[in-house]
């Protein structure tokens, strides 16, 4: 079972570059497997890649990381859908929604093929800073087998 901590960032400390930092921190999370630390970054409704609530949520990206073994990504990039980060309304959507692009990488049971695609995804925060949505804006690419991670690319062993 899953423990849900509260968590989060304080709305009084939020300004327009922060959620891109939050962003970044989800990216990190993800990396390395951190999934009790993502459960307390959500929010109290939220809907990931199609999934909803936090137990379905977790559930999926449990599952995901048994089927992908060795799954690690590399960010491209982190950027604030709104137009002027610096004139952020907190109760705009598109201000409170980071676009974060990256490639995906992953290994087969055997660990003998390693397999990369490209997405890049819309991250939608809550006023407060919680995670709310996921959705990808540009879908996954078709799986390309590679002939390994890029230098700098570690994957980190997902511990069930």
């Amino acid at each position: 079972a899953w423990s849900m901590r509260s968590g989060g960032t304080s709305s009084s400390t939020l300004k327009g570059l922060d959620f891109v930092q939050l962003a970044q921190q989800y990216g990190r999370q993800s990396t390395a497997h951190d999934l009790r630390g993502i459960a307390c970054t959500l929010s109290d409704q939220p809907c990931l890649y199609g999934q909803h609530g936090k137990d379905a949520i977790l559930r999926f990206m449990h599952t995901f990381r048994v089927e992908h073994p060795n799954v690690c990504w590399r960010f491209l990039s982190f950027e604030p859908l709104a137009q002027a980060p610096e004139q952020v309304n907190k109760d705009d959507e598109e201000s409170r929604t980071v676009v974060m692009r990256f490639e995906r990488y992953w290994t087969d049971a055997a660990g003998t093929t390693s397999y990369k695609v490209s997405a890049s995804e819309r991250l939608q925060f809550t006023p407060e800073g919680r995670l709310h949505r996921v959705g990808y804006c540009q879908r996954v690419s078709e799986p390309v087998a590679v002939a390994g991670y890029p230098q700098g690319v570690e994957p980190v062993p997902f511990q069930q």
